[in-house]
């Protein structure tokens, strides 16, 4: 879902309704949490689902400095890191 709202996340235009299946809340959260995670893991998520050229593995290993067998580990332990911060935040 992410990787679908991202071209309207990022367009000069703000959408008078919020991505089907997310709230004006769920977008937030989902903000906060990305501008809580250290520099690495927060450019690597936004280069991965919010990039609207939408590099492949190959360009973020490079953009990175990473092998590219490397950047799917790295984006596990960002996700989970980031499902940490989200839960965090939960009720």
């Amino acid at each position: 879902m992410i990787r679908r709202t991202s071209r309207e996340w990022l367009s000069d235009e703000v959408p008078a309704e919020p991505a089907p299946g997310l709230s004006w809340e769920d977008i937030a959260v989902l903000h906060d949490a990305l501008l809580r995670l250290a520099p690495p893991c927060r450019e690597l998520l936004l280069a991965l689902y919010f990039d609207p050229e939408k590099p492949s593995y190959a360009e973020i290993a490079a953009r990175f400095d990473r092998p590219v067998g490397g950047i799917g580990p790295m984006r596990g332990r960002c996700l989970q890191r980031m499902r940490g911060l989200l839960d965090e935040g939960s009720p």
